[in-house]
């Protein structure tokens, strides 16, 4: 006897993010509006412009029962990472769902005009046994951006904070200390709290001092020292220090840490340009 045709039909949920681009959470929902069971579900982006890992986080794909706001969750599908590559969030197995259950989709991205769609393959047949496996991401890289930060006044410090919703890994801090005319030695450190003065988490000095009407450069990055001794004159006159090297204190730096200078001696005349750095990023809520 031959058995039923089993009839499959895809579901979609477009996710279109819009202006939102501050890795706040957006939700977004659909009445599945008939019973029957999921057998596989697929994250991509429709457009193939996919964005760098780190930068769109698909915080949970779910069914619901009732409300979609305020509904049950009955089981979670996946959820991860959107970027080109061999993972894709989602899942499959047998999770069978009624017509009042929603898909909901809960998202956070950085990238302007982002558009995701989640795909549901589904069978008629909503009875029998219930099991699912979501797909694993084995990377646990982020997006690498460059950040100019903010342009301090005369005689203040630069200071810039990690963003809300997001985790940095600082790869590199550079900045340019312009020293007034007046006489005294300013010796530069580059700082990471938690937010609060008292909860440091690392202090890097500079082995070298800016003197009156001295421009100079200061490099904080992975690796080596810049160089050892003396300042180093580049061919487009940039005069660069040497500073110590970041360590494992500067990365998982959470919302609200902070880069900032401190610089001993400054005067009210001193000016520090923005800094820019070099930093790896992920979404976490």
């Amino acid at each position: 006897m031959t058995p039923p045709k089993r009839e499959v039909e895809i579901f979609i949920l477009p996710c279109a993010i819009g202006e939102t681009n501050d890795r706040s959470l957006v939700l977004f929902t659909k009445q599945m509006g008939r019973s029957g069971r999921v057998i596989s579900v697929t994250a991509f982006s429709p457009d193939g412009a996919w964005s760098p890992r780190g930068s769109t986080l698909i915080e949970g794909i779910f069914l619901t029962r009732g409300s979609a706001a305020a509904g049950e969750i009955r089981a979670r599908l996946g959820g991860g990472f959107l970027y080109e590559g061999t993972f894709l969030p989602g899942g499959h197995g047998s999770m069978p769902f009624s017509s009042n259950d929603y898909l909901v989709v809960m998202l956070r991205t950085r990238i302007l005009s982002e558009l995701v769609d989640v795909v549901l393959t589904i069978e008629d047949e909503a009875g029998g046994p219930t099991s699912w496996v979501e797909h694993v991401d084995t990377r646990t890289d982020g997006e690498i951006r460059t950040v100019t930060g903010t342009n301090p006044a005369a005689g203040a410090e630069a200071s810039d904070a990690v963003p809300a919703n997001a985790k940095w890994n600082l790869l590199s801090y550079g900045i340019v200390l312009v020293a007034d005319a007046n006489a005294a030695n300013r010796i530069p450190w580059l700082v990471i709290d938690d937010g609060t003065t008292a909860n440091r988490r690392a202090a890097y000095y500079s082995n070298w001092t800016v003197t009156a009407t001295q421009t100079r450069t200061l490099l904080w990055h992975h690796g080596p020292e810049t160089w050892a001794g003396t300042p180093q004159s580049l061919v487009d006159t940039d005069t660069i220090l040497p500073v110590p090297k970041l360590d494992k204190s500067s990365e998982s730096l959470g919302e609200g840490y902070r880069l900032r200078t401190i610089t001993t001696g400054v005067l009210a005349g001193d000016n520090y340009a923005a800094p820019i750095f070099q930093v790896e990023e992920l979404i976490e809520p």
